[in-house]
C-alpha cells in the first residue's frame, strides 16, 4: 500500500489539460500510474488491495463485496474455490495477458465469487440474444450469481447495479492502454468482437456498455473507490468516473440494438451515432494582440484585476438576455467591468453589437461573489449601464467577452482592452483571427491570445447555460472546473433557469500566490465564508415529526426509461423519517395496490431545506422497494410523496402529489376499478399549492421556475404545472440532478 499526493479531482487534472483530447488524457493516466501492484506477493498485493477497495464492512478487512453476485465473502478465504477470486473485468485472454501493468490494474480488477467468475470466463459484455439465439440464455448466469445476471455461450450480463461500474472500467482500460508499453496491447471496445480467445485486445459490446453507463450512473461508492485507487495504491484516476459526460465525446452513442436472434450488429456500416465532436481547444493568435500582458494587473479601470478574476457562470440568449458572473478574486470598489457580444478579431473588437459596463460598488466585491446582468434576482443587476450598440445574445451562437480597460501609455487614456474571461456557445468554437472585421458574423469571434486556457469557456451550442460544478476551492481549482464544459448544463427551452439558486462561492488561497496586482486605491473586504447548515435534529422512528403538506415537493420526473423522480425539501427533514414514493392511484381514502411503492429513510443529521434529492437518474439516495413495481407510465400517471405516523394509529401524512395525465386529477370513488394506472384522485388533505398538474401531458418534465424565496412563494410557483414554470418533452429525458441544482428557502 502506497500514499500518493495530488489525487483529488481538483489537483489531478492540470489546468492545461484539454480533457477531450484522448492523447492528452492517455498520457496523464500513464504518467501518473505511479505504482504497479504485484498480483501475488508477501508485500501488499492485489488481494490486499481488493480487500481494502471493495470492503463490505467499512474497511474492517473481514468482508469483501463480490461484483457479479452482489453478496459478501470472507476476506480470509481469498483464492479458495468455495469463496472469492480476482475478476479481470477486461479478460486476460482478450488482451490483458499475465504481465504488464494492465494485468494488475486495480481500476479493472474486482472481487468475484469463484464460480461466478468462471461462469463469466472471457465472455463479452451484453445481454443474451446478441451473439446467440435467445433460447440459449441461462439466467441467472450461475446459481451463485445475482438474479438479474444472464449468459449464453458468448456474452455475459452483470447485475443491473454494477453495469455502469463495469462500463466505466472498460472505458478506462481503452484510454489507459494503447500498446506502447511492454507486455501490453492496444485495447479496443467494439460491437463486432471475435469469439475465440486470441489476444487481439478487442472486447464487446461497446453499445451495451454505453447504455449501461447511462442507466447505472456513478455513485458515491464508485467515487470513493476511484479516490482510494489513486491515493492508496496506483496514483492515477479513472476520468470517466470523475467526468461521466466525457464518454459521449470519446466513445459516442450506442448503435440501435439488433434483434435477439443472435445475428449481432452490422459493423460494415459506420455508426451513425459516433463520438460527439468536442469543442475546439483554445487557440492562440499568430499575431500579438495590442492588449495588456497577462498578470500586469490591468491598470486604468481594471484596478488590479487579472485574467480569470471574473468568470461567466451562466448565460441566457432566449430573451431576456442574462449574463451571470462570479469574482474569483477580491475586486476593488470603482473598478469597471465590461461585457460585450462584439467579436474579437485578434487585434480589436468589432463595433456592430453591444457593450455594457458595471462599476463595482462601495466596499468592493469579495472573492466568490456572484453578480449579474439583466435579471432582478441577481445581485447588483441594477448597476449596469449602457455603453454602445445593442447587447443582444444570438440564440443561434455567440460569444461573451468580459474585460476591463487599461491605460494606453501613448495617450494616457483608458482604451486598451484587458481580457478577463470569455465564453463561446457555438458548435464551430472559436474562429481564427482575421484583420478583416467583416470576416466575423454575430455568432463568431476569435479568442484573445492573452487569455490563459482556464479563463475560457468553450461550449457546444445551446441557447442557455449554467455552471453546475463545485463552488468551493482554490482560485486555480475553480478556474479548472468552470472552464471544463462537462461541468455545465444547457438547454434550448426559453424556461431553462440560469438565475435562481445562486449563492456566493467560497474561494480559498492558492498554494502559489497569483500574480501581484497593481496597487489599489482602497482595501477590499475579506471574503465572507459561507455558513454550514446546522444538522437537523433526528425524529423518533415511526413518525412524520412535524412534516406537513408541501415540505417535500416533486420537482421533476422521467417516465421514459429508466424512471426517475426529483424531490426538493422545502423544510428541514429530520433524520429517521421514512418517506414513501408511489405511483399507485389514490381513491379518496386509500392507495390502490396495483402499482409500486418505494421507501427512503432520511439519514441521521437530516436533509436541509433547499436540498434536491430523488429516486433514480443519478441521485445518490438509496430507496427500497416496499411493494409492487414502481414504473411510471408514458401514457400518464400520478406520483405521490407521503410519510406515515404510526402512533397512536397508522395515518398517512400527504406531502405532495403530481399528475401528468391528460385529464388531470379524477374524482374520488369507493370503487377502485374506476382508477387505471393513469387515473388518480387528489388527496383532499393536500393544500392547494402542494400538488402539480403537468399540462399538457409530457413523458418527462422538470420544474424550471423560481428556486429562491419563502416556502409559500416557491410552492405557488411549483404548483403552476400548466405555465412557464415547467418544461416537458415526450422524446428526451431530463438530467434532473443537474438542471435543478439548489433551492434557497428563506
Amino acid at each position: 500500500m502506497s500514499s500518493f499526493s495530488g489525487c483529488s479531482v481538483s489537483e489531478y487534472y492540470p489546468p492545461s489539460l484539454w480533457l477531450y483530447d484522448p492523447t492528452q488524457l492517455h498520457d496523464l493516466l500513464q504518467s501518473t500510474h505511479r505504482a504497479v501492484v504485484p498480483y501475488t506477493s508477501s508485500a501488499p498485493d492485489c488481494w490486499d488491495a481488493l480487500i481494502a477497495l471493495d470492503s463490505a464492512d467499512g474497511g474492517a478487512g473481514n468482508l469483501v463485496n463480490q461484483i457479479y453476485s452482489s453478496t459478501n465473502a470472507n476476506a480470509v478465504d481469498a483464492g479458495q474455490t468455495h469463496s472469492w477470486n480476482r475478476e479481470h473485468v477486461w479478460p486476460k485472454s482478450r488482451g490483458v495477458g499475465y504481465n504488464g501493468p494492465d494485468f494488475t490494474d486495480l481500476h479493472a480488477l474486482r472481487p468475484s465469487d469463484w464460480n461466478v467468475n468462471a461462469a463469466r470466463s472471457n465472455r463479452h459484455f451484453a445481454p443474451c440474444g446478441i451473439a446467440e439465439v435467445i433460447t440459449e440464455c441461462v439466467s441467472p448466469a450461475h446459481s451463485e450469481a445475482a438474479v438479474d445476471t444472464e449468459r449464453d455461450s458468448y456474452t455475459f450480463l452483470p447485475p443491473k447495479d454494477r453495469r455502469g461500474d463495469v462500463a466505466r472500467a472498460t472505458f478506462y482500460m481503452v484510454m489507459r492502454y494503447d500498446g506502447s508499453e511492454t507486455d501490453t496491447l492496444d485495447l479496443t471496445l467494439t460491437d463486432c468482437p471475435a469469439f475465440n480467445s486470441v489476444d487481439d485486445g478487442k472486447l464487446g459490446y461497446l453499445s451495451h456498455l454505453l447504455q449501461w453507463h447511462e442507466e447505472d450512473p456513478v455513485d458515491d461508492a464508485e467515487r470513493a473507490r476511484n479516490d482510494a485507487v489513486c491515493s492508496d495504491w496506483q496514483g492515477n484516476r479513472n476520468p470517466f468516473v470523475d467526468y461521466p459526460a466525457l464518454v459521449e465525446y470519446i466513445f459516442g452513442a450506442p448503435r440501435k440494438s439488433p434483434s435477439v436472434d443472435g445475428g449481432g450488429y452490422d459493423c460494415t456500416a459506420p455508426n451513425p451515432s459516433g463520438p460527439v465532436p468536442p469543442p475546439a481547444p483554445p487557440t492562440s493568435s499568430p499575431t500579438p494582440s495590442p492588449v495588456l500582458a497577462p498578470g500586469s494587473g490591468g491598470g486604468g479601470t481594471c484596478v488590479g484585476l487579472n485574467a480569470g478574476d471574473v468568470m461567466p457562470i451562466g448565460m441566457r440568449s432566449d430573451n431576456p438576455d442574462v449574463v451571470v458572473l462570479m469574482a474569483l478574486a477580491d475586486v476593488t470598489e470603482g473598478a469597471e467591468i465590461y461585457i460585450t457580444d462584439n467579436a474579437w478579431t485578434g487585434t480589436e473588437f468589432k463595433t456592430n453589437e453591444g457593450v455594457k459596463k458595471f462599476i463595482v460598488p462601495t466596499g468592493g466585491l469579495a472573492a466568490g461573489s456572484v453578480f449579474g446582468y439583466n435579471d432582478a434576482s441577481l445581485p447588483h443587476y441594477s448597476l449596469w449601464t449602457h455603453v454602445s450598440g445593442s447587447f443582444s445574445l444570438s440564440s443561434s451562437a455567440d460569444a461573451v467577452h468580459v474585460y476591463c480597460l487599461g491605460t494606453d501609455p501613448l495617450t494616457g487614456q483608458n482604451t486598451v482592452p484587458y481580457h478577463l474571461s470569455a465564453l463561446s456557445y457555438s458548435n464551430s468554437g472559436w474562429s481564427s483571427p482575421d484583420s478583416d472585421p467583416s470576416a466575423f458574423t454575430s455568432g463568431q469571434s476569435a479568442l484573445p491570445d492573452s487569455l490563459p486556457g482556464n479563463a475560457v469557456v468553450t461550449l457546444p451550442h445551446r441557447d442557455n447555460y449554467r455552471y453546475n460544478g463545485v463552488r468551493s476551492g482554490t482560485r486555480s481549482a475553480l478556474l479548472g472546473f468552470i472552464s471544463a464544459p462537462v461541468e455545465w448544463s444547457g438547454g434550448d427551452n426559453a424556461g431553462f433557469d440560469v438565475t435562481s439558486g445562486w449563492i456566493d462561492f467560497t474561494v480559498t488561497a492558492d498554494a502559489t500566490p497569483a500574480p501581484t496586482p497593481a496597487p489599489t486605491p482602497s482595501p477590499t473586504p475579506n471574503p465572507t465564508p459561507q455558513p454550514t447548515p446546522a444538522p437537523v435534529p433526528d425524529a423518533p422512528a415511526g413518525t412524520c415529526a412535524t412534516l406537513t403538506g408541501g415540505d417535500v415537493m416533486i420537482a421533476g420526473y422521467n417516465a421514459d426509461n429508466p424512471d426517475s423522480v426529483a424531490l426538493v425539501a422545502l423544510a428541514d427533514l429530520p433524520g429517521g423519517v421514512e418517506l414513501y414514493l408511489t405511483d399507485a392511484a389514490w381513491t379518496g381514502s386509500n392507495f390502490k395496490s396495483n402499482e409500486g411503492t418505494q421507501t427512503y429513510a432520511v439519514p441521521p443529521g437530516g436533509i436541509a431545506k433547499g436540498t434536491v434529492f430523488g429516486y433514480g437518474g443519478g441521485f445518490d439516495e438509496s430507496w427500497t422497494a416496499l411493494s409492487g413495481s414502481f414504473a411510471l407510465s408514458v401514457s400518464g400517471d400520478a406520483v405521490f410523496v407521503y410519510c406515515i405516523d404510526e402512533s397512536p394509529s397508522s395515518s398517512i401524512v400527504h406531502l405532495s402529489g403530481l399528475t401528468y395525465s391528460t385529464n388531470g386529477w379524477s374524482d374520488a370513488s369507493t370503487n377502485e376499478g374506476d382508477f387505471t394506472s393513469s387515473k388518480s384522485a387528489l388527496p383532499s388533505e393536500l393544500c392547494p399549492t402542494c400538488s402539480v398538474i403537468v399540462s399538457p401531458h409530457r413523458d418527462n418534465a422538470v420544474y424550471v421556475g423560481n428556486r429562491m424565496g419563502t416556502k409559500e412563494e416557491i410552492l405557488t410557483s411549483m404548483s403552476d404545472g400548466a405555465g412557464s414554470h415547467w418544461s416537458g418533452d415526450n422524446s428526451n429525458r431530463y438530467d434532473l440532478k443537474f438542471m435543478l441544482g439548489l433551492f434557497v428557502v428563506n
